[in-house]
C-alpha cells in the first residue's frame, strides 16, 4: 500500500517540504523571507502554508531579535515526533514507488547510491 505524506501527516506535498527544510535546522528556525528563498515559492503562497503549519501546531513563529520585521519560523517538537514517526513508512514508499518504475539494473545503481536501500522493492 502506498503511503503518501497528505495521509500520513495530514499536511500538504508544499507543507512537508516547509517541515523537512525546517527539520535540517539543529537548533532555531530559519527567517520566512530564507525559507521563501530556498523553496523557490512567493511570500504570500508561504505565509499561508506557515499558518496552516502553525494552526495544526507543527510551527511556530517569532520576531526576530534585533529586527523589528523579521520573522522566524521555528519546527515544534509536535512536528519533529510526527516526522520521526512517519520517516520510516514514507521511505518504504519512495523505495516501493521507484522500484516499480525503474529495471533491475536502475534499482542496483541507486542502492550503490543510496546504501540504505536493502533488497530489491520489485522482488515479490
Amino acid at each position: 500500500m502506498v503511503v503518501g505524506v497528505e495521509e500520513t501527516l495530514d499536511v500538504s506535498h508544499d507543507e512537508f517540504l516547509v517541515l523537512c527544510l525546517l527539520a535540517e535546522q539543529p537548533e532555531g528556525g530559519l527567517r520566512m523571507t530564507r525559507v521563501a528563498e530556498l523553496l523557490g515559492r512567493p511570500k504570500t503562497r508561504l505565509t499561508y502554508q506557515i499558518a496552516c503549519l502553525q494552526h495544526a501546531g507543527l510551527v511556530t513563529r517569532r520576531s526576530v531579535c534585533g529586527d523589528k520585521r523579521g520573522i522566524e519560523v521555528i519546527l515544534t517538537d509536535k512536528a519533529r515526533r510526527q516526522l520521526k514517526e512517519a520517516s520510516a513508512p514514507l521511505a518504504a514508499t519512495v523505495t516501493e514507488s521507484l522500484a516499480h518504475f525503474m529495471g533491475p539494473e536502475q534499482c542496483a545503481a541507486m542502492r550503490g547510491l543510496v546504501p540504505d536501500l536493502t533488497g530489491d522493492a520489485r522482488a515479490e
